[in-house]
């Protein structure tokens, strides 16, 4: 049990005493809220960064490429690490089928190439390590025949110190089969197309197409015989007309016609070619072209009905 007159004689003894005590205990209580506020800041700061740094490696780890980096100490602090860090990320490990998954090393992602890519990766690897030498290239997996992708690039802090050399790795099979199909595609298009000219040019008349302005956009070679052209290469873009014998093109009004009523049309009148007069039939046939219900293209011949 606490003597109260104890208390209060020592008290009265020497008050100064005890408001010197009570005012250093006060001071002292103050300092310990203090330093406990500032560690429970840093405490808060702590757990954002480490949710920052988390939130930065859930991002990497979910890109669609892989990455390989080659990590260095921080040469502006006395950073207790001396060694180089190897790091493998998971999706890299995953694109190239790594048995030792993200503890595998560079050596280890080598050996998944054929030995010429192998020795140019590393001296496009030694370069970016030695110099920061950036690199982009396209090499083949000689484990499942995959497409890779490889960017090598160095990154540095603001302060010009070197954080990291990465190797970034994409696999672009998908991108690389569809190349290969459209260039087959737009091959055997070609073909087709020339296929179609051959025949449109070894028809034994005049055939020409029209746009929905009726300018002529197309003919074949026999075409060109009737416009005197040597060549039809040589012909501009606006494209000379089939004339009668009084110089009047024969088929523009008969298109016109056709396009307007959205029905074939056909005409009988008189040439002159190479000194000699024919009687010939032009037509122009509508269609519609491209799936459009509203575009109108016309297609004419001319046919020797002398």
């Amino acid at each position: 049990m606490i003597n109260t007159e104890l208390l209060t004689d020592m008290y009265y003894a020497a008050p100064e005493f005890w408001y010197l005590a009570g005012a250093f205990v006060a001071i002292l209580m103050a300092l310990s809220l203090i330093e406990l506020v500032q560690i429970l800041k840093l405490k808060q700061k702590n757990y954002f960064l480490n949710r920052d740094r988390e939130r930065y490696a859930e991002t990497l780890y979910a890109s669609r490429d892989g990455y390989f980096a080659f990590i260095y100490p921080d040469q502006r602090v006395n950073d207790p690490r001396t060694n180089i860090i190897e790091r493998c990320s998971r999706r890299l490990a995953v694109i190239m089928n790594l048995s030792d998954g993200v503890k595998s090393s560079f050596a280890d992602i080598l050996k998944n190439f054929y030995k010429e890519d192998a020795l140019k990766i590393q001296k496009y690897v030694n370069l970016l390590r030695e110099d920061g030498v950036s690199f982009d290239d396209e090499f083949i997996l000689k484990t499942s025949n995959k497409y890779i992708r490889l960017v090598g690039t160095r990154i540095n802090g603001v302060d010009g110190n070197i954080y990291c050399d990465m190797i970034w790795f994409r696999d672009i099979s998908f991108e690389t089969d569809k190349i290969s199909a459209l260039e087959k595609a737009k091959t055997d298009a070609s073909i087709k197309l020339s296929q179609l000219q051959d025949m449109l040019d070894n028809l034994p008349f005049p055939i020409w197409l029209r746009n929905d302005k009726l300018s002529i956009i197309n003919y074949n070679k026999k075409y060109t015989e009737f416009i005197n052209s040597a060549n039809k290469e040589n012909l501009s873009q606006n494209i000379p007309e089939i004339t009668d014998i009084k110089g009047d093109s024969i088929t523009y009004n008969l298109s016109r016609a056709a396009h307007a009523a959205n029905k074939p049309r056909r005409t009988h009148t008189n040439i002159i070619k190479n000194g000699e007069r024919y009687v010939v039939e032009a037509t122009e046939t509508p269609f519609y072209v491209e799936e459009s219900l509203d575009k109108i293209y016309t297609v004419g011949t001319l046919v020797d009905i002398t």
